[in-house]
């Protein structure tokens, strides 16, 4: 079970598993046509939706169709979805400001390597060529990181 599957199964309040039956119940077919909505949104195929729901892929599509023709028409459906979206652009922020959390603590962690084996090096072993090294190394990943979190803080 996805998170996008079992996200949706709890908003319409539906065992994720039953979800992933044949099962043609009005309040399952609902969350399922969403759910194969938001994979095929998330870039995946028609085939490989379609081969986890056991079903081909003109299944999948027919079952997206009606559903964007539904929320065309239907302001429930239309809401729905735009609720759903809401919830999954909150979950992505949250993991966003995990990432610059965990980010922030790894650059301050490579800082300190560097000033300690910097300090190390001057004081104790001038002509130590493997501590220049870790440093040139420790440097590098520094810089990664530096990157990594300048990306993550324009998104």
């Amino acid at each position: 079970m996805n998170t996008i599957e079992s996200t949706i199964a709890g908003y319409f309040n539906v065992d994720p598993e039953d979800i992933l039956t044949r099962n043609r119940q009005r309040d399952l077919v609902k969350p399922r046509h969403i759910i194969w909505y938001f994979l095929n949104k998330e870039g995946q195929s028609l085939e490989q939706i379609a081969k986890r729901y056991g079903l081909k892929s003109q299944s999948v599509r027919k079952g997206i169709n009606i559903l964007i023709e539904k929320s065309v028409r239907n302001s429930e459906y239309r809401n729905q979805i735009a609720t759903i979206k809401a919830i999954f652009e909150a979950k992505r922020v949250e993991v966003d400001q995990e990432k610059r959390n965990s980010l922030i603590e790894s650059i301050t962690i490579s800082k300190e390597n560097i000033y300690t084996m910097a300090s190390d090096l001057h004081l104790h072993r001038p002509k130590d060529t493997s501590i220049t090294n870790q440093i040139i190394n420790e440097a590098n990943s520094l810089k990664r990181l530096q990157v990594e979190y300048k990306r993550l803080s324009e998104l």
